[in-house]
């Protein structure tokens, strides 16, 4: 067997390995030997271990704003992997000690783990990042809120909760004076969207179930309130 194909064997076999091996555990021994490596192989590694690298962010900004137990499923479905591959990242990152896992009748159930300081600091950083983002939402926002007389608005939904993919809706709620009328709201979405450059829903707070509008309130982030 060529070289080239023994150390391609040796780095598969022990990603897909039941230990969970880190890839970070090899990156040592790959580098030792990549000068051995057509450029082909070198960057089939790379972009084996940058693709990694998105999703254990995408993971951990998950936990970190969720603040809740999920299943791999789950957590696959909410930051648009595969389920293979958020099996494998969140091995690693248990590994790491920055997830704790249990078994709940099949499933693997995930959670950030407390008692790591490490992941604490994670926590507080992806935290910070996340809240920027919406900082940026909120200072592009206000000018047009309070154009059309909005009286409180606040993000809720997949942003709020630090879910949402690439390109997701952004979720707004707005209370609105009573004299406003449906095709005023429809002109406050399309002025965001715009704005945003993003799809926008605008939801009136008056105009919600009670029970939907107890949910929203429970995740939702003020964004601006009328003085």
């Amino acid at each position: 067997m060529k070289l080239e194909a023994k150390i391609k064997n040796n780095f598969v076999d022990t990603r897909k390995s039941r230990s969970g091996e880190l890839i970070s555990k090899n990156r040592t021994y790959v580098q030792k030997i990549e000068k051995y490596l057509k450029p082909k192989t070198k960057i089939k590694i790379k972009m084996i271990e940058a693709m990694n690298s998105k999703v254990k962010a995408k993971i951990i900004k998950y936990f970190a704003l969720s603040k809740k137990e999920a299943s791999i499923s789950e957590i696959a479905k909410n930051i648009g992997v595969s389920k293979s591959r958020a099996s494998e990242v969140l091995k690693i990152l248990e590994n790491k000690g920055i997830l704790t896992s249990k078994k709940i009748g099949r499933s693997l159930i995930y959670k950030i783990n407390e008692n790591n300081k490490k992941a604490i600091e994670i926590l507080k950083f992806v935290k910070k990042i996340s809240l920027n983002d919406i900082e940026e939402i909120k200072k592009s926002i206000i000018p047009i809120l309070k154009k059309h007389g909005v009286i409180r608005a606040s993000i809720f939904g997949s942003v709020a909760r630090g879910e949402a993919k690439e390109g997701s809706d952004i979720d707004i709620l707005v209370e609105l004076p009573k004299e406003k009328s449906l095709l005023d709201l429809v002109r406050l979405e399309n002025e965001l969207k715009e704005k945003l450059k993003r799809d926008v829903d605008v939801v009136e707070y008056n105009s919600i179930h009670p029970l939907l509008k107890e949910i929203i309130l429970k995740e939702e982030v003020r964004l601006y309130e009328k003085g």
